[in-house]
């Protein structure tokens, strides 16, 4: 139930400073309504289907197979612990959703040339909201930024520590060496990550292109453990490489016809990971045990 404790915690702060900009500085509901571009008022935001799907299809994948989703809900202590803390991940996600993205039309409104990924953070700091209130907002977002870097740095990091260097590179280590390359991996990790950020100009753009490659990747493997038996250890390794290559290659090119990658790299993966699965051993019914063991570090 984290997630429900994260929700009316630090990320709920939008639901807190929604009525005061809503209500307030815009003047109710018919006036903010009034006051959005006529393309914000249409259900697709005067995108055409493919580029809807090119910004849907990213966070839904990255949704899919989300590690750190996994991992605790791996950790319940039963199947019906797993099922409520799913059920409170679903229902509070809304308290932080949908105030967002109203607020964030709200900051249109009043803030019409402000750029995308500072629009909320503006109308703290604009004085849109009492000071009070701004400031919970404000260190709300920091705290759901430190938390889910800090989350994805261990979780990466772990990984590095069991499968890559334990199980893979076959190096035993005792309880203080593994902590000590846990904290190398999580340094290294943060390292590669700030210098691959520097060559984004904005955070959405760094968001949309780091949930494709990894929702593309990640995700068909993944789902592939749970219903597909005949998917093999290559499948899944050669479709990941090919979703990681094409995708930063498709990007690279200035996506030709601007067509978002995840359009093109998803079907190539899912077509790889089925056509290598099938031209080479293994797979086969496996028992639950091992599905369930799949995604744990060995």
């Amino acid at each position: 139930m984290e997630r429900l404790h994260l929700g009316v915690g630090h990320r709920g702060q939008p639901v807190r400073g929604l009525p005061l900009v809503l209500g307030g500085e815009i003047g109710g509901w018919s006036s903010f309504w009034e006051g959005l571009p006529q393309t914000h008022t249409t259900l697709s935001g005067g995108l055409p289907v493919l580029a809807l799907l090119g910004y849907f299809l990213p966070l839904f994948l990255l949704i899919l197979a989300d590690q750190n989703m996994y991992q605790r809900l791996g950790a319940a202590r039963s199947e019906e612990e797993a099922r409520q803390s799913t059920a409170g991940f679903f229902l509070s996600s809304f308290l932080v959703t949908v105030p967002v993205a109203l607020l964030g039309s709200a900051a249109v409104v009043l803030l019409p040339d402000i750029q995308p990924d500072t629009a909320i953070l503006s109308l703290a700091g604009e004085g849109y909201l009492p000071v009070v209130v701004g400031g919970l907002l404000l260190g709300g977002a920091l705290a759901f930024i430190i938390t889910t870097g800090s989350s994805f740095l261990l979780s990466g990091a772990g990984n590095v520590v069991y499968d890559a260097v334990q199980r893979m590179m076959g190096v035993e280590l005792d309880e203080q060496g593994r902590l000590r390359v846990h904290r190398l991996a999580v340094l290294g990790i943060a390292v590669v990550a700030y210098v691959l950020g520097r060559f984004f100009p904005t955070v959405l753009e760094l968001q949309l292109y780091s949930y494709t490659v990894y929702g593309v990747a990640i995700a068909p493997p993944v789902l592939a453990i749970f219903f597909w038996s005949r998917a093999t250890r290559w499948g899944a390794l050669a479709s990941m490489t090919v979703a990681v290559v094409l995708t930063i290659t498709w990007e690279q090119l200035g996506r030709p016809g601007d067509v978002h990658a995840v359009l093109v790299s998803l079907p190539v993966t899912v077509a790889t990971l089925i056509l290598v699965s099938l031209l080479t051993p293994g797979g086969g019914d496996r028992p639950t045990d091992e599905v369930a063991a799949a995604g744990e570090p060995a």
